[in-house]
């Protein structure tokens, strides 16, 4: 049954909340479905909130097909069975830092980044189609100082969950699907960028993090 991603954000929070120990817990957005969905969560539990815009790299000429991520540090996760040559890897890899440059500063506007270290994090984001964006938040994450990484997400396929699993502390996918089945999983269009931001902003200023 197909939802929208607040009503999947609602859910899964209400899942974590019977496993989670919310003591000096962060939740962390992936953009842009998972920032809201993320958002959701982090005021549904009443923890930190924060948005790290790990970005999906598509292959050049098939846009839709994966490639990996980048994060906002520039490091990028390859599928190791990419053929892409170093060039067209370096050129997509610079196009999208400085995306994410943009992305960042128009997503946090003046608020300060909350400090990962020591804490426990919750990485949200509202699809797993494959484990590439999960693997460079799950690094990003980490680099940054975080003791404890927890992937959650209302859907993610069949194929992501064994390296998902690898490279978490703990996974908590609220319905686990084929490949093909991810996309369909949400009703209608992702929520315009207004809508977003505006969740995104209710969840930082009820922040523990803020006051």
């Amino acid at each position: 049954m197909s939802v929208d991603r607040s009503v999947a954000g609602e859910r899964l929070a209400h899942t974590l909340a019977q496993i989670t120990d919310r003591t000096g817990t962060v939740v962390v957005g992936i953009p842009k479905g998972g920032a809201l969905v993320g958002a959701t969560v982090a005021l549904g539990l009443g923890v930190a909130y924060e948005c790290v815009p790990v970005c999906r790299i598509g292959v050049p000429c098939f846009p839709e097909l994966t490639l990996g991520a980048i994060d906002p540090d520039g490091f990028a996760t390859v599928d190791p069975h990419t053929q892409l040559t170093r060039y067209e890897l370096t050129r997509s890899r610079g196009e999208l830092a400085q995306h994410l440059r943009s992305e960042t500063d128009r997503c946090r506007g003046g608020r300060e980044f909350v400090d990962l270290e020591g804490r426990n994090v919750i990485v949200v984001d509202d699809m797993a189609e494959t484990y590439l964006v999960a693997q460079s938040a799950a690094e990003y994450m980490r680099r940054h100082g975080a003791s404890r990484v927890v992937f959650a997400s209302p859907v993610g396929s069949d194929d992501a969950m064994p390296r998902l699993r690898e490279l978490y502390d703990d996974v908590v996918v609220g319905r686990v699907v084929p490949r093909t089945a991810v996309l369909s999983f949400y009703s209608g269009e992702l929520p315009s960028e207004e809508e977003i931001h505006e969740c995104m902003g209710r969840a930082w200023d009820a922040s523990p993090a803020a006051g």
